[in-house]
């Protein structure tokens, strides 16, 4: 079994290749928490199930032609994993003042907990950049 921050950072590749269901599915936990905390892309915040997450991931990749993400820092105790990142998004889409094509770039801290080498706790902190 690989460690709880190897299972991390594969979860952040997947979702820069786009997050297909079925990696996830091999990453994510039945019962998955996922918190977003308020955000320029999600102003109220949200808290998803697994589908909701899911269903979510198939939004993101809709609104952004590509996301990146380019790990600063990670920090991993037992069950629990802290990862700061800068990440990045190209908008398939005009978005607020923006044009497709724009790049939107921020910093991102995500905070995982897993049971049985699987997430099933998400939290993440944004601080968007302004563009």
């Amino acid at each position: 079994m690989i460690s709880n921050l190897q299972a991390a950072k594969n979860y952040l590749v997947a979702l820069e290749k786009g997050g297909d269901p079925e990696t996830l599915l091999t990453l994510l936990s039945p019962d998955l928490v996922y918190v977003a905390f308020s955000n320029r892309l999600q102003p109220a915040g949200a808290q998803y199930d697994l589908s909701a997450f899911l269903q979510n991931n198939l939004r993101m990749n809709e609104m952004f032609v590509t996301q990146r993400y380019e790990l600063r820092s990670a920090l991993a105790s037992g069950d629990a994993v802290a990862l700061e990142t800068n990440w990045s998004g190209t908008l398939a889409a005009p978005l607020e003042a923006l044009r497709t094509g724009d790049v939107i770039r921020g910093s991102l801290a995500v905070f995982l907990e897993f049971r049985g080498g699987r997430i099933i706790r998400q939290r993440n902190y944004h601080c968007f950049a302004q563009t």
